[in-house]
């Protein structure tokens, strides 16, 4: 496997785990988690 390739999966799975909290902590949405 070429060395970008898992940079690029390592940068992937931080960005969504970002995502996630941020969407979990009210980043993105007005209440939070959808409610």
């Amino acid at each position: 496997m070429r060395p970008y390739a898992l940079t690029l999966r390592v940068a992937l799975s931080t960005g969504l785990v970002l995502l996630m909290i941020a969407y979990a902590t009210g980043w993105l949405t007005p209440h939070g988690i959808i409610g």
